[in-house]
């Protein structure tokens, strides 16, 4: 209910306008928090001696016939919003049967109220579900774009009646007037806006792509439809506080209703939660309405339009918003890149394609704060009394203490339930089934069990979802959760304290019980509380099942030497023989990965070796890999051959260089092409250079000749050894390949390692280079030149000079962002690496320049996988951040 387009609108041009992305930016960031922090005084101005135990008492005491009165017509008022779908499905034509259309219907609204997201929820939420009925792209964007655009336009109509009847000073004066009336008067033209919005065909085709204009009276159909859906909102918020003892007058309300929406959609806090609900209780109680029954009738609007509504909702969309990888979602963004709304649009499917999880995470997550926050209120002592007619002291004592340690486990393992991982799911599901008991036997509210049953029930009904063995712990988002964790429990102890700060002086508390000592029974649970989360985070960070990938070890590289002489192998195929990377044989052992982890990331090393045939199926099959740990699955340097399979299985490509390839046939030192390379040659003969080419693993005092000339290339450049796609100096790898020497009057002066590609005699390539300080000029000229004559000598076809990074990346205009950007590393960043250097370097020797990409997951964050992808050849974040 709570959405509107205004807060997005500024978005439109962001791809255009840098300034404009970095000025939303610094306002998203900034305008919560500030808007919570001016609430928070506000309420703290105005509520000064708020009686809890007085609220408890005002919800308490409410008949429970009434509740249910209140909750039909909050269910009427959410039912209304059906209307938006049907009036839409119409004109559209769309042939969907009206059931259907209902309960489409009904998950996106009751998800899009407590969710918000300006209305992106319940968008993204129509898009999935009308493209899986088979509905057009297109069309199924332009109905959920235009339901999303409409239905905030009811509340600039409701704020236009207010601001005529001046009631501008119910907004508390912490608030600047005129910053009140400013966010008003731009709300309140959002009208207009979108009647011309409506009226004009050049202005929906460029907003939404339409072919075609809404057409007057369509308009204000929708129109009249959004009022009515925000004043039936208003009448069920007026009925609640009404029966908790708090009524206002009808327009003075409206108005107060209002505003406090507009602050709610203004703080792009999801559902407008605290904002909304601190701005209407502080402007209620400066209009006379008592402050404890004021906050029961919220609550109780909370929970007849938002939260009981919204269960129902992830009950009828169970099943239909989980989604592991979201073909929609990727076809919808090729679809719809340049269109600047649709592109919100497709943001919000992004948002719900996991939403249906999400929410599961959300309530057990709510489930624990509940346990918690029951532990910490005073229960009625008069349940408590019928209890111990059934029930020993020590029982009702124990209850409470165990309900405390089951709400600190299921906050813990929302995550988990998000991420859907199986262990998750098995613990969760008897928690909750123990919470509801537990809370039970202490005497709480019928209203928990309930829910805690709820809960249990449709994670139980969503069990075939749970299918992942593990998560990243310390992901960015596991560690807000983690951080959500910290806080709730040390919630728990500051509600508490304050609570009961009168009753827990005495030293004498910790042995006490009965009835009436809720604050020693508080004070008992304290320590169970600590020692739970200490020691769910000491589990989480040792014992937490992590992914177990297959040992990389002599025996397996044996095997895998077998496997390429008999099989294809690549470009990187001879970098596995380094062991510091594992192995998949995928598509039934026709094709061979090799991979590791980084963060949370599982990144391949090139293409699929093997049958090409069989390439698809083990791209998949890496992809269900990452996604049973939910890692990120990555593949660097894969070449241009097949990268319409990368596409197809859904994969982004960012254009990571080019590799340079001589053909080994036209490779000559005659002729004036190579007069320049031939005189470097014939330098280095005259200082007495000679070339040396090991076939088997060298003796012990030519590995210690080795050894040297390594240890003093490192030592000029106060680096590390690499890895993962380098080649590193580490006697056991370097047995495995041929080895090229430079020797100057017998002395080791400079070394390369070769690494065969395992297609016959197609490819060679030079790995590991190394040479000490100040040996001729010509030296490396030398090296490369005599390995083209050895390989050439051999039988190879094509010598692999490696990768120039960032070479051949962002040149036209017409690049994407991103690679322009690297564009600028590549022309401007020669000081941190020598990108133009080393392509000069390997231009001398005429190479066929090959593009090599890096394939990715849409919608994950370019820039922190480079770096993550930098640190993994580094070593670790270790080595990239602390130089050796």
């Amino acid at each position: 209910m709570m959405s509107s387009l205004k807060t997005e609108s500024a978005r439109l041009h962001d791809d255009h306008n840098p300034s404009a992305i970095s000025l939303l930016g610094w306002l998203r960031r900034a305008v919560p928090p500030l808007l919570i922090l001016v609430t928070v005084l506000a309420a703290w101005n105005e509520l000064q001696g708020f009686d809890v135990h007085a609220l408890h008492e005002s919800v308490r005491r409410l008949p429970v016939g009434l509740l249910i009165g209140l909750q039909l017509l909050a269910f009427a008022a959410v039912a209304q919003m059906i209307l938006y779908d049907w009036w839409m499905a119409r004109w559209l034509k769309l042939d969907l049967p009206l059931p259907k259309l209902a309960r489409y219907s009904w998950v996106a609204n009751t998800i899009n109220n407590l969710v918000g997201l300006s209305g992106l929820a319940g968008s993204g939420i129509r898009l999935l579900l009308l493209t899986r009925e088979g509905v057009a792209t297109r069309t199924a964007s332009i109905y959920a774009g235009l339901i999303m655009l409409s239905i905030p336009v009811g509340l600039s109509v409701l704020i236009l009646f207010a601001l005529l009847q001046g009631y501008t000073t119910l907004v508390p004066g912490i608030i600047p007037q005129w910053a009140v009336s400013a966010v008003l008067i731009a709300y309140a033209a959002y009208l207009p806006a979108f009647l011309v919005l409506v009226g004009s065909r050049a202005v929906l085709h460029r907003v939404l792509s339409g072919e075609t204009r809404l057409g007057w009276s369509c308009g204000l159909g929708l129109v009249a439809l959004s009022v009515i859906d925000w004043l039936l909102a208003v009448l069920v918020a007026w009925c609640c506080l009404a029966a908790t003892g708090a009524p206002i007058a009808p327009g003075l309300f409206l108005a107060a209703f209002t505003f406090a929406a507009t602050l709610g959609v203004v703080s792009l806090i999801p559902g407008g939660i605290g904002v909304f609900d601190a701005a209407l209780l502080v402007m209620l109680t400066g209009a006379g309405a008592p402050a404890e029954a004021s906050a029961a009738g919220v609550l109780i609007f909370r929970l007849v339009y938002y939260l009981i509504p919204w269960l129902t909702g992830v009950y009828l969309g169970s099943g239909l918003l989980t989604s592991t990888e979201s073909p929609v979602l990727t076809r919808f963004a090729r679809h719809c890149q340049d269109n600047p709304l649709l592109g919100l649009l497709r943001l919000s499917l992004q948002i719900v394609s996991h939403l249906g999880m999400r929410l599961l995470a959300l309530l057990t997550f709510a489930t624990g704060l509940l346990l918690l926050a029951s532990a910490a209120l005073p229960t009625l002592e008069e349940r408590l009394e019928r209890l111990l007619l059934v029930l020993p002291q020590g029982a009702i004592e124990l209850s409470h203490l165990l309900s405390v340690g089951v709400g600190v486990l299921l906050i813990a393992l929302a995550r988990g339930i998000g991420k859907q991982v199986r262990s998750a799911y098995r613990i969760s599901l008897p928690l909750l089934l123990g919470g509801a008991l537990l809370s039970l036997l202490k005497g709480a509210a019928a209203e928990q069990v309930v829910f805690l049953l709820v809960v249990a029930g449709l994670l139980r009904l969503r069990r075939e979802a749970f299918y992942r063995v593990s998560y990243p712990l310390l992901g960015p988002r596991s560690l807000l959760w983690l951080l959500a964790l910290l806080a709730s429990v040390a919630g728990y102890v500051l509600f508490g304290a304050w609570l009961h700060a009168e009753g827990l002086g005495d030293p004498g508390l910790w042995l006490q019980s009965g009835p009436d000592q809720h604050s020693a029974r508080f004070l008992r649970s304290l320590p169970l509380a600590i020692l739970v989360l200490a020691g769910w985070l000491a589990w989480g960070l040792f014992r937490m099942p992590r992914p177990e990938f297959p040992p990389t070890d002599r025996a397996a590289l044996v095997q895998a030497r077998d496997w390429l002489e008999a099989n294809d192998g690549g470009t990187f195929a001879h970098l596995l023989f380094m062991g510091d990377k594992h192995l998949l044989q995928a598509a039934d052992g026709r094709c061979l990965i090799q991979y590791k982890r980084i963060r949370n990331r599982l990144v391949a090393l090139g293409d699929p070796m093997g049958d090409t045939q069989s390439l698809a199926r083990a791209l998949l099959e890496f992809r269900d890999l990452a996604d049973q740990h939910d890692l990120d699955p990555v593949f660097y340097e894969i070449g241009n051959a097949h990268l319409h399979l990368y596409h197809d299985c859904g994969f982004a490509l960012f254009k990571a260089g080019e590799m340079g390839l001589v053909s080994l046939a036209d490779f000559t030192l005659a002729g004036q092409r190579n007069k320049s390379l031939r005189t470097k040659v014939n330098r280095a003969v005259r200082d007495g250079l000679t070339f040396e080419a090991l076939r088997t693993p060298p003796d012990e005092p030519t590995w210690a000749e080795l050894e040297s000339v390594s240890n003093a290339w490192l030592s000029e450049r106060g680096s590390g050894e690499k890895g993962f796609s380098l080649g590193t100096f580490d006697r056991d790898y370097l047995s495995w390949g041929p080895l090229l020497l430079v020797r100057q009057g017998g002395r080791l002066i400079a070394f390369a390692s070769l690494m065969p590609s395992y297609r016959g005699r197609q490819e060679i390539g030079i790995d590991l280079m190394r040479y000490l300080p100040g040996v001729p000029y010509v030296t490396m000229d030398f090296l490369f030149t005599r390995a083209i004559e050895w390989a050439r000598d051999e039988g190879y076809a094509w010598l692999n000079l490696g990768m120039a990074p960032l070479s051949g990346v962002g040149k036209i205009r017409y690049a994407r962002p991103d690679e322009r950007l690297a564009r600028l590393a590549y022309d401007y960043g020669n000081r941190l690496y020598n990108y133009k250097g080393l392509r000069d370097f390997k231009e001398k020797f005429h190479p066929v320049w090959q593009s090599r990409y890096i394939a990715y997951p849409f919608y994950r964050s370019l820039p922190t996988l480079l770096i993550d992808l930098a640190a993994l050849i580094a070593g670790g974040y270790g080595r990239l951040l602390i130089k050796p």
